[in-house]
């Protein structure tokens, strides 16, 4: 009784029964922990994703033992795939509650975090490719975490904040043809046709993000500090 490499069946154990048999030491076998990762997860909730165990196998590599670091990456995306798909709920929830809670903020941070857990295992594969030991296959961290929060307000709330402040009237809020002198200079600044395509953004505005592209040339025009931009669409957002 012993343990052998037949080139035509493998490794086994038993007695010989090829002389093409080679005897070898019994293949060992093991695994790794690949440590667990918390969450912050969009709606408040915080996601904790437990150690798992990543077994590790062996190939016969004429003189030895090895780990089978093809077949410890194939595994090892196999956990990343299903630590993605833990979070898909995760996703889905805070998405309903952005949808009920007319969150378009939350709502585009929940479609953004999935639209980027989609794209966690093909970011991993060459990640793991490029790893040459079996810790580093075991330690490789995915990027999990949600994009950043942007405050997604309407135009209402948008332009109710505007008035409040005194950077709009009420009549250039109603009828947003009829421009402050300052944010009709900085529009006219703009080199054809942008100057053009700023305006009539402005004009059909249904909803306004803290990112948008045309937030800065406004907040500079109208005399909005930079450092209070965030502020104020915090304040908007609080318009019921």
């Amino acid at each position: 009784m012993g343990t052998y490499i037949n080139p035509q069946i493998g490794y086994y154990e038993g007695d010989p029964i090829s002389p093409a048999d080679t005897e070898v030491a019994q293949r060992p076998s093991g695994s790794l922990t690949v440590p667990g990762v918390t969450v912050s997860a969009p709606a408040g909730a915080t996601i904790n994703l437990p150690d798992q165990s990543l077994p590790v196998t062996y190939t016969w590599d004429g003189s030895a033992w090895v780990v089978d670091l093809p077949a410890l990456r194939t595994a090892r995306l196999a956990l990343i795939r299903a630590h993605r798909n833990a979070l898909y709920d995760y996703c889905n929830v805070a998405t309903a509650k952005g949808n009920n809670k007319r969150n378009r903020g939350l709502e585009r941070q929940a479609g953004e975090w999935n639209t980027k857990l989609d794209d966690v295992p093909q970011v991993a594969i060459p990640a793991l490719d490029a790893l040459t030991t079996a810790a580093e296959i075991a330690a490789y961290a995915p990027d999990y975490t949600p994009p950043a929060y942007v405050y997604v307000v309407s135009a209402v709330q948008f332009f109710t904040v505007l008035q409040e402040n005194g950077y709009v009237t009420a009549e250039q809020a109603a009828n947003r043809a009829l421009l402050p002198a300052a944010l009709a200079t900085a529009f006219d600044s703009l080199t054809p046709p942008n100057d053009g395509l700023a305006r009539g953004k402005w004009a059909n505005f249904t909803e306004v993000a803290e990112d948008e592209a045309l937030v800065p040339l406004v907040s500079a025009a109208l005399g909005v500090a930079p450092e209070d931009v965030h502020d104020f669409f915090v304040a908007a957002f609080a318009i019921v």
